[in-house]
Order: C-alpha cells, then structure tokens, then sequence
C-alpha cells in the first residue's frame, strides 16, 4: 500500500457532511457556511456539482480549527451571526404552531361555532360543542324568561303531553356558508314595541333586528301592538341556496297571528297576517323534487268562532295579505255579535295552496273548549296527516291525499279508549265509528269564496 499522501490516511477521513458535522459538533448547515465563508477544507469529489459527496481529513480540520487569532475571530463572527438566524428561526416555528393551534381550536374547529343555548338569569348564554361560552345576550325584561326561551311542553294532570308542536325561539345554521352557525334569536322585552328577531353571526355580533310588522285594521276592537314571537326557524325556501329568516309571532290577546319571511339581511319578502292564533309551523320540502317547498301552519281563527285551522303555503307562489275568512260564516250568523269584533276592513288577501277548517262538534262541546287547534302535522308528497285537539286529552287524526282531499277521520289508540269511555258514560250519542264518519262532515275547505267539504277539495 502507498504511504498516506500529505499526512492523510482512511482512518482520518470523515466521509460525507453527516461525519464532518458531527466532528465538528455543529449542524450540516453550520457547515455549509463555514465551506463557503471561512473555507472550511472539504473536497468535493465532482467540482461542478453543488450535491457532490464531500469527504474531509481530520488533521486539515484540526489545522483550520487552530488557523491563528485571525481565524478564529472569523469563526466567531460567523457564529454570531448565525445566533440570531437560529433564534429568528425558532421564533417563527414556535409563533407559526401557536397561530395554528389558535386557528384549529377557536377559528377552524366546529366546537368553536354556537350549538345551543341556555339561560343565565335574564342572560341567553351561546355555547359551543364542548360546552364553553361563546358569547351572551341580556334580555331586557323583568319576567322569568325560562318558560318563554325554553318553551315547556303542557301537560294534563297525568302527565301526557297536550300539544306536540315541536317550535323553538332561537335558530341556529350556517346561513352563508362559512362552516360557522349564525343565530336567528327572539329579544324579548317588557316594552311590546321592542320585542324583536335579530339575526347574530357567530361570534354574537348582531346583524340586523327587526320588530313585527302588521297592518290590517278591524272596524271594532283594532288590536293593539303587543306581539310576542311563537317560533322561529331558518330554511331555503325556494330551492336558490340561500336561507331565509322564518318567524311566527301571536298577538298577546290571541287576537291576530303574524308570518313573515325575510331575507338574510333583515327585508321582509312575505307576509301572512291571520285572525287568530297559529300555533305553530313546519316546512315540508319534496326530497324528489317534483314540487316546490310548502310551509303548513296549524293553529285557530277567531273568526271561525275558535275552529281549528291549517294554511298550507306554496313558497313558489307567495302573496302577501290576510288569510281567510273575510267574513261570519253563515253556519256562525248567530255568533254575529260576538264575532263581529273580528271581521277585517278591507284587506289584501294572501295566497294560499290550501286552507282547511275543523268545526267545533259534539266531543268539543263534551268538554267544553272554546278554541280547538291543531297539534300535530305529518307532511309528505304522498300523504297529509294532521291531529286537532278537541278536548283536554282527546284528538282526532285527519288523513288527506296528495291532492288534498280529505280521506278519512280517526282516533288514535288513546283517545278511542276515553271516546268509548264517554260513550258508555252517555255524554256521547254516536259511537266511535260513527263520530269518525260524521267529523269527516266538520272538515271544510276554502276555494276562494267559500268553504266546501274537504272531501271534495282539491288542489
């Protein structure tokens, strides 16, 4: 073997930068610069490539690391001068994981977006998926507002549920599509002026708020302005992406009822005003396509005497104005006096796809009730099955067909029990088959001018 050439030899040489750093006890970068601005003496196996293996010799390191004063001062200044480099660098990691830890955490993740809400006192409180507090809201009342927000269900003196209505004063949805919640809210007030529907981004921040409006006037006892909202809801109506504000409002008196539709900044596109109290409404959409989204409201119309109504609206043919009748009924000539306080000046009357009408009958006057009401909806394209309320703890079930004629009227398992047991009482004079058949008599439809049987409705 040759002798070593120039004091080298195999087991001097550091092959590559992995060795050289780690000799030099520094990182392979460090070693870069010093090659480039203190000459650190590397050899590269192929000069014109900057990716070429590298080797080095102990001893001409040792040598360069001992090169004198001057040497040394240029090793030390390079050092320096990567201090702040690494520090700078390290700054930037560590504030680069925060903002994206603050990102994931409070911006990007969906437990940072409202998802109920509670009370605190007078205070709505917003919460998010793991339950921390968002944001909060201070209601301006001197009343308990647990019963109003939280909307407890009413119960009979053996604890079954009266009225199933499923109808809530705060909604909450992604309304522009930012993969946060908005809050279309109800801000109850003492003032009835200042009851109102605000619609709040995410973050709580309020984006409009607007009070009802209602314009329709009566000759003799015109109602005051004391409205409270019943429900609220969002949905896209009309098939175009965007999502509209929905709120039912009743007047404290049960004197009118109110519907409007707006818009996400706050106009209002329709409005449904109603001679008595709607209780309630849900949004029935054609999963086929085949029709257009209807809204069905249930509830009862003063101006009927207190019969249990359903307006059914096509939200492809919307048209504000006052929903029937415009008029006593000449089945309620007699009631004139008493329901005179209820027939409206003249009035733009709305559009509606349907609007049926559940009389009052024997069962009602059992009890008796002054208002019936619907309690429950089923909408489908094939069917329509809707629940009145004819006493405390009696209903009757309505069944119509797609093209709205009604198909027949039954008890559901509980109330045939109490029916057969007023039956046998004597408070009854039909059976229960009979009372069915005859409730499909009680059944009216409005056609535009007058109400005919719901048997022979269409639609």
């Amino acid at each position: 073997m040759a002798p070593a050439e120039n004091g080298r030899n195999g087991a001097d040489r550091l092959d590559g930068w992995k060795e050289i750093s780690s000799y030099l006890r520094c990182d392979i970068r460090t070693c870069l610069r010093w090659e480039k601005d203190l000459g650190l003496p590397v050899i590269r196996i192929n000069k014109d490539s900057k990716r070429s293996k590298v080797i080095a010799y102990k001893a001409e390191i040792d040598k360069w690391l001992s090169g004198g004063k001057r040497n040394e001062a240029r090793l030390d200044t390079a050092r320096k001068r990567n201090w702040p480099l690494f520090k700078i660098s390290l700054i930037s990691a560590v504030v680069l994981i925060l903002a994206s830890a603050v990102y994931w955490l409070f911006l990007a993740s969906p437990s940072s977006r409202p998802a109920y809400f509670g009370l605190k006192g007078q205070t709505l409180v917003f919460y998010d998926t793991k339950d921390r507090e968002l944001w909060r809201k201070e209601i301006a009342s001197v009343l308990n507002q647990e019963s109003f927000y939280n909307d407890p269900p009413v119960l009979d003196s053996q604890g079954n549920s009266l009225r199933k209505w499923d109808r809530q004063k705060i909604a909450l949805a992604d309304v522009d599509g930012d993969g946060k919640k908005e809050a279309a809210c109800f801000l109850n007030h003492d003032d009835p002026s200042k009851r109102s529907i605000a619609l709040f981004d995410h973050s709580g921040k309020e984006l409009w708020e607007k009070t009802p409006e209602y314009a329709e006037s009566y000759p003799l006892g015109a109602p005051t302005y004391d409205f409270r909202l019943v429900q609220v809801d969002i949905a896209d109506i009309n098939g175009d992406g965007a999502m509209e504000i929905l709120s039912l409002w009743k007047h404290d008196r049960d004197f009118p009822g109110v519907f409007e539709i707006r818009s996400l900044k706050g106009d209002l596109l329709f409005q449904y005003d109603h001679t008595g109290v709607l209780q309630f409404f849900i949004v029935s959409g054609d999963p086929k396509g085949q029709s257009s989204t209807q809204i069905l409201l249930g509830g009862t119309n003063n101006l009927l005497g207190g019969d249990a109504v359903l307006a059914i609206l096509d939200c492809a043919n919307l048209k504000s104005g006052l929903g029937p009748p415009y008029s006593i009924p000449d089945d309620l000539q007699s009631k004139e006096s008493e329901l005179k306080t209820f027939v409206p000046t003249a009035a733009q009357r709305a559009a509606q796809k349907s609007y049926y009408r559940f009389r009052h009958n024997e069962l009602s006057a059992a009890y008796p009730i002054k208002y019936l009401n619907v309690t429950e909806i089923h909408a489908s394209p094939e069917s329509l099955l809707i629940r009145v309320q004819y006493g405390v703890d009696v209903d009757l079930n309505f069944r119509f067909g797609p093209n709205g004629q009604l198909l027949r009227a039954f008890f559901g398992v509980d109330s045939e029990r109490i029916y057969r047991n007023l039956f046998n009482e004597k408070k009854m004079s039909l059976t229960k088959e009979a009372f069915e058949k005859a409730a499909e008599n009680d059944a009216f439809a409005w056609d535009g001018e007058g109400w005919i049987p719901a048997a022979k409705a269409s639609r």
